[in-house]
């Protein structure tokens, strides 16, 4: 290309004359950059989109989870415990009930031999001559009874929870003293349920009492005193037989004065005989 001043060759990208400095071309209009405009609008619309979007909920702190999670640990483990404080005084009411009943069996029991005065001065204990219970005074043979201010039901005739009665001699002292429970068949006249027949041939005579009571494992019906010094123990349950058929059983146990085992009877309960 040729300037048209100086007649020099120039460049056709050359827009003035590098020799002359004439005007060659004119330079072509710069369009303006919308690059700015675009970011600047960009910018703006993820402004707004960040200010319009909703946000998420936040997670509560890992502290407060575990606040709440051991605060409902705590009420439940209130809420448990309140129902085993119930049961347990429950269980230490019965026991002290018929505890009661027992304590006084064995304070009349230590004046066998002596007359009823001598017992109920020495013990603060009142006995009758008769039962406040029709059934009590029917089924069993006594001269003197002390009962349980509290009455159960067996098979729809009210006794006593609990009675201690004395039998005495034609000389008017005290022979025997029992303590009978009622509560034991007021469910099943049978008495308690109990996983298999009480076998006690392997105990020797002699055994300590204790751990032939313990392998027995049921409250007894009565516990009688005898002038002799021998108690005997007696048990109602029954059992299932191999067939399926649940057998009535009554088996006594008796003791010495020492506490040292004698010897055990079972008899099994039929219709004819209960």
């Amino acid at each position: 290309m040729e300037c048209p001043k100086c007649r020099k060759t120039v460049s056709e990208y050359d827009y003035e004359c590098p020799y002359c400095g004439v005007k060659i071309k004119q330079r072509p209009e710069k369009k303006p950059k919308k690059v700015r405009a675009k970011a600047a609008d960009s910018g703006e619309k993820v402004k707004r989109g960040f200010f319009m979007r909703k946000k998420p909920p936040m997670p509560p702190p890992p502290d407060a989870e575990r606040k709440k999670s051991g605060s409902g640990l705590r009420i439940a483990a209130l809420i448990i415990c309140g129902v085993l404080i119930v049961i347990i005084i429950v269980a230490v009411a019965v026991s002290l009930a018929g505890s009661k009943g027992e304590k006084y069996a064995e304070s009349a029991a230590e004046y066998i031999g002596s007359g009823l005065s001598t017992i109920e001065s020495k013990t603060d204990m009142h006995f009758l001559d008769e039962s406040k219970y029709s059934g009590v005074n029917s089924a069993v043979a006594f001269d003197y009874v002390l009962e349980s201010d509290k009455s159960t039901s067996v098979w729809g005739v009210e006794y006593p929870e609990w009675a201690v009665f004395l039998k005495m001699s034609s000389a008017d002292f005290v022979t025997d003293v029992t303590y009978t429970d009622f509560s034991v068949v007021h469910k099943d006249i049978r008495g308690v349920k109990h996983k298999e027949l009480i076998d006690l041939d392997s105990f020797d005579e002699n055994a300590k009492q204790a751990k032939v009571m313990n392998y027995i494992d049921i409250d007894p019906y009565s516990i009688c005193y005898s002038q002799s010094g021998r108690v005997t123990y007696t048990y109602k349950y029954y059992y299932k037989l191999d067939n399926g058929d649940e057998q009535a059983a009554v088996l006594r146990v008796v003791f010495n004065e020492d506490g040292k085992f004698k010897y055990s009877t079972t008899e099994l309960v039929y219709p004819d005989n209960m």
